[in-house]
């Protein structure tokens, strides 16, 4: 099970990381692709672009070094839950756009929407799992209890 943690760890990290960059590189491409949800107002689109863009961008660091992980992924279950949510609105308003969730990617609502609960289902393992390797979180409660042990 910490095997397949780790590996789910890397995948959503990974995955955010990828999917941060476009959207960091061109806020304005990624306000547009905001834009053709109609879900928020105007004047919210450009702060949702740059909020999320860089929550994407902080979580999957956060996930790929296993730095404060717990906090990571829950951000990053957060980020999901929004994802799939505008996602789930425009399948039901019947509006047909591209996700803007990787550059140049022609994934359309359905796909990503079914891609997205998944990624939230396994998102659970890394929340859950104990023993995950490979973390700086790990590292830190090694040295900690080392700390301690000499201290006493």
């Amino acid at each position: 099970m910490k095997w397949f943690g780790f590996f789910i760890r890397i995948l959503i990290g990974g995955l955010f990381i990828y999917s941060s960059i476009p959207k960091i590189i061109d806020p304005i491409g990624f306000a547009m692709s905001i834009e053709n949800y109609r879900i928020l107002p105007v004047f919210l689109i450009k702060p949702a672009a740059f909020f999320l863009s860089f929550s994407l961008l902080l979580a999957g660091i956060a996930l790929i070094i296993g730095f404060w992980t717990r906090i990571a992924i829950i951000l990053a279950q957060i980020l999901l839950v929004i994802f799939i949510s505008a996602l789930f609105s425009t399948i039901i308003r019947g509006i047909d756009i591209e996700c803007g969730c990787f550059k140049g990617a022609k994934f359309k609502a359905k796909a990503t929407f079914i891609f997205d609960i998944i990624l939230f289902c396994l998102s659970f393992v890394v929340l859950f799992a104990k023993n995950i390797p490979f973390s700086i979180d790990k590292l830190i409660e090694k040295l900690t209890r080392k700390e301690r042990k000499d201290y006493h």
